[in-house]
Formats: C-alpha cells, sequence, structure tokens
C-alpha cells in the first residue's frame, strides 16, 4: 500500500517525499514527529485507528498548519469507531449492519454474532461466536454484531468536502478458521455493474460523516437486503495498490490537486 504511494508521488514532478515512520503505540516518537512537521507542507499520514493513532497524528498536522491529506480529525474519531460510525449512518438512513456494546441487543434469532475491537483494523481480534456457548476472552472494548451472511466487500471513494466520487468496488477475501476471521486480501473493482447502486452508497456515508477527505474506504456485506455497511476506514487502504493502473490515473495527484487548494480533480 505504502509502495503503490510512493510510486505515484514519485510521479508528480513538483513532490519531494520524506516517509516518516512512527511505531504504533510510541508517545516518545510524537515529539520527532511534531518536528518533522514543519519541514512539510502537506502530510498524508497512514495509520490505524487503534488506540486513536490516526485522529491524533491529524490534529497535529492541522495544529501546525500544514494540508492533511486526509480525512478531518472529527471524521476520523466518528469513523474510527465501530460504534459511533454505526450510529451516525444509522441515523443518516445508511443501511448498515447493527453494531452494539451490549450483545444481547442486537443477537439475531438464529444466536450468531461477531465480536470485534471498536477500533480495530482489518480483522484483528475479530470472532464468531453463538449464544449460549463458551467464547473466547473479548478485547475490553469489543462491539456486537450480528452475522450477516453474504459476500463480504469494500468500495474506494475520492472525498472532498462537496462530494465522493466512487473509485472501485472490491471483492474482499475473509477466511473463517476455527471461529476466528483473518482478512487475505482484496481483489480491487470486479463488479462495474454495481457502480451506480454503490456511488449512491459512498455519496450517503460521505453525508453521514461529515469531514471525510481523499482516500477512504469502506467495508460492506453484499446480503440477501441488499448492500449493509459494515465500517468505514477514513485513511487509505489495501485497494490502494495497483488502483491508479486499473484507472488509468495517478490517485496520489488527485488527492494533492483536490485537498491541496483544487476545487474538483483532473
Amino acid at each position: 500500500m505504502i509502495q503503490a504511494l510512493l510510486e505515484d508521488l514519485r510521479a508528480v514532478r513538483a513532490a519531494v517525499i520524506t516517509v516518516f515512520a512512527l511505531p504504533a503505540g510510541r508517545t516518545d516518537v510524537l515529539t520527532a514527529w511534531d518536528e518533522a512537521l514543519h519541514a512539510a507542507d502537506a502530510v498524508w499520514p497512514i495509520a490505524p485507528e487503534t488506540g486513536g493513532w490516526l485522529e491524533v497524528l491529524s490534529r497535529q498536522v492541522l495544529a501546525r498548519g500544514r494540508i492533511l491529506l486526509g480525512s478531518r480529525p472529527e471524521a476520523v474519531r466518528v469513523a474510527g469507531s465501530k460504534l459511533l460510525a454505526c450510529q451516525a449512518l444509522q441515523a443518516a438512513g445508511v443501511p448498515v449492519v447493527p453494531t452494539s456494546a451490549h450483545w444481547r441487543t442486537v443477537v439475531p434469532p438464529d444466536g450468531w454474532l461477531v465480536a470485534k475491537p471498536d477500533d480495530g483494523a482489518g480483522c484483528e481480534h475479530t470472532y464468531l461466536l453463538r449464544a449460549g456457548t463458551p467464547w473466547p476472552p473479548l478485547p475490553a472494548n469489543a462491539v456486537f454484531q450480528p452475522y450477516v451472511r453474504g459476500v463480504p466487500r469494500s468500495f474506494a471513494m475520492l472525498c472532498t468536502a462537496a462530494s465522493a466520487e466512487l473509485l472501485c468496488v472490491n471483492a474482499q477475501r475473509v477466511a473463517l478458521r476455527a471461529g476466528v476471521f483473518h482478512f487475505e486480501g482484496v481483489d480491487t473493482d470486479i463488479d462495474r455493474a454495481a457502480h451506480e447502486r454503490i456511488g449512491a452508497l459512498a455519496a450517503a456515508v460521505h453525508t453521514a460523516i461529515p469531514g471525510l477527505r481523499g482516500f477512504v474506504g469502506v467495508d460492506y456485506i453484499e446480503s440477501a437486503d441488499g448492500a449493509l455497511v459494515l465500517e468505514v476506514n477514513p485513511r487509505l487502504t489495501t485497494a490502494y495498490a495497483g488502483l491508479s493502473a486499473r484507472l488509468g490515473c495517478n490517485l496520489a495527484a488527485r488527492v494533492l490537486h483536490v485537498l491541496g487548494g483544487g476545487e474538483a480533480a483532473p
């Protein structure tokens, strides 16, 4: 993902790129990160939402008066919490997989549930459970969703303040082994026929969570009842890799244009 972004950025001849690697969970390196911001005009943070890291880094970018090539911190805070994102989407009428901190409020008639960290990334610590049977130890901030049968998918969109442009509709490779979900990759832009329908869903998600900017990924289930949103990723996702070549444009250049002062991407 990062390699694909760097390849696109290298093709932007006016850009001088510095990569700053921030070890997850290391608060002592935030000082060095803050110093690195002084040398930058624009910053593209790539971090998991776990522990609020992406929100913290995004806020520091804006606090230093730099251009943030990503979602606003308030959008990261909402989207970074599966519970808050579900509430925001439901309030806007967006079809979602119900999410709750209390399993009894979302358990379906067949008893099958999914438990995951409220701020987890990918399939980290994501379990298939059944009410009335023994459960493994769950994260302290676990949230619960009914297990919805369907096809795991995602889409990516390019967001400005005014609109969301659908970039691709993807198939996600998710395996279930011994009651644990594993993310094994993504096949990008496999369903062109779904673009009009999913484009309307992308616009609805963009409206429901103000402040989404740049590249944003959304995971959903293609169920018997249609597309149901699982979570919103207010950042670069693995679907970015190879997407510029597939679309015939430099996505990084478009984000630089849109978030660097332009109103519409060329």
